[in-house]
């Protein structure tokens, strides 16, 4: 199956969360997203230019004063990638619950995995805040400003990496061989 052909079977599955896929279906579709995110993100600065942030002095109260001192360019993808990515996400989760299943795991278990990090995080702003404080904070101003410490930040960003490689070796393991509880092996049936 070539990248045309797997994204359109990808997509034509979107809500198929039952059977297996095979290593290669999943990572085509990966690729497929990659470069669409890509080309997307040269579309949105053609038309719209890159996005500039300026940096300004501030004054003792931390207040922006005077001309800017310098500024940052960044490139994105814009509402055309998030377009793209909202339209992808089904098919992408559905080919990933097939993919663990095809490794005879469940198709739920990143998700578990991500509560790790997920509750790090969520305790860490809880113990510098408090609730009530990050609750206000979220709802006032959309984000929390806490004084995280090093050793904080550090098992925060240790606990996502580990989720992220953990997911990548579940992802790229090679088929069971034979039927599993999910079904045939995809490589071995044939078509």
């Amino acid at each position: 199956m070539n990248l045309i052909q797997n994204t359109k079977h990808c997509f034509a599955n979107w809500r198929n969360f039952k059977g297996r896929a095979p290593r290669g279906e999943f990572w085509r579709f990966i690729l497929f997203v990659l470069l669409g995110m890509i080309v997307l993100m040269i579309v949105n600065s053609l038309i719209f230019g890159p996005e500039i942030q300026y940096t300004y002095k501030a004054d003792a109260n931390g207040n922006p004063m005077g001309d800017p001192i310098g500024y940052k360019k960044t490139y994105t993808d814009g509402w055309f990638g998030d377009i793209f990515f909202l339209v992808c996400l089904v098919p992408w989760l559905a080919v990933s619950w097939r993919r663990l299943h095809d490794i005879g795991k469940p198709g739920y278990l990143p998700f578990l995995t991500w509560s790790a990090p997920i509750g790090a995080v969520a305790a860490i702003l809880l113990m510098n805040l408090g609730y009530g404080e990050v609750a206000r904070q979220i709802f006032e101003t959309g984000n929390a400003h806490t004084d995280i410490t090093g050793t904080q930040f550090t098992i925060a960003l240790v606990s996502f990496a580990l989720c992220i490689i953990l997911n990548i070796i579940w992802l790229g393991r090679r088929s069971q061989a034979g039927s599993n509880t999910y079904g045939p092996n995809p490589n071995e049936v044939p078509k």
